[in-house]
Order: C-alpha cells, then sequence, then structure tokens
C-alpha cells in the first residue's frame, strides 16, 4: 500500500473537518441513548402502583432484655407492628426465622427481610437509660 500524496492526505483531513459526516453518528448516538434512558427509566415511574403482593419478612433474632424498672424488654411489639403496618395490596409480610428467610430467599420466594439484631432490645435499653440520666449542656451565650 503506497502512501497517500500531500493532495490526499489534505483532502481526507478536509472529509474528516466536515460536521455533515459526524452528523449522522452523533444523532444516532443521542437517539439510541434517549431509547435505552426511557426504557429503563419507565419502569420505575409510577413502581408503587407496579408493586403487587411483594414478599417480604421481619426476621426478629432479639434476646430480650430486663429494663431498669424490671419489665421485660423486647421487640415482639415492633415485629408484630412491622408485619401488621405495611400495605397488604402491596406487601405480604410474615415474620420468619433466619434459616427460613435465607432458605425462601434461596429459592427467591421472599424478595427481602427485616432483621431484628440479638441485642437490639438491650441496645434500646442502654440508650433510653444514658437519655434519661444525661444532663444537658448548658450553653453559655
Amino acid at each position: 500500500m503506497s502512501e497517500p500524496t500531500p493532495s490526499e492526505a489534505a483532502r481526507n483531513r478536509a472529509e474528516l473537518r466536515n460536521w455533515r459526516l459526524w452528523l449522522s453518528p452523533i444523532i444516532a448516538a443521542v437517539l439510541l441513548m434517549s431509547a435505552i434512558s426511557g426504557v429503563y427509566l419507565s419502569g420505575f415511574l409510577n413502581s408503587s402502583s407496579n408493586i403487587a403482593d411483594f414478599p417480604l419478612a421481619v426476621v426478629s433474632q432479639d434476646a430480650g432484655t430486663t429494663l431498669p424498672d424490671g419489665t421485660p424488654g423486647n421487640v415482639d411489639q415492633i415485629a408484630a407492628g412491622l408485619v401488621s403496618g405495611m400495605n397488604g395490596d402491596q406487601f405480604t409480610v410474615v415474620q420468619l426465622t433466619a434459616d427460613e428467610a435465607a432458605t425462601r430467599m434461596n429459592d427467591a420466594s421472599l424478595h427481602g427481610f427485616i432483621l431484628i439484631p440479638e441485642t437490639f432490645s438491650a441496645d434500646l435499653a442502654t440508650y433510653a437509660q444514658d437519655a434519661a440520666t444525661s444532663q444537658p449542656s448548658s450553653r453559655s451565650g
């Protein structure tokens, strides 16, 4: 293959600088990106009405604790409130053990779960006690 002559090289450079050469690929890329964006985003528009019977679980591993006033503190009420408080038309929420939730997640019959850790009620009691006994800071003005 021979080297282009200086006049051919100048003509090639001039053709590459012509805006008409670049117009159609730019328009095609913009249209393609717009179409992809439109298809992707259309799945998120009004997504709350597209959800029906989305299976979720509440997994409570809380061991419970005794509050400073002697009453037992555990999160059974919180877990029950999560189960009953979800919109029944959109979510199917059940209480499961960690093993049951893992099994159902693996077979795709469950899409997610809320995990309440073992020390949750003990941590809440500690935070509540700390908040009740802490002294408000004085601000000098």
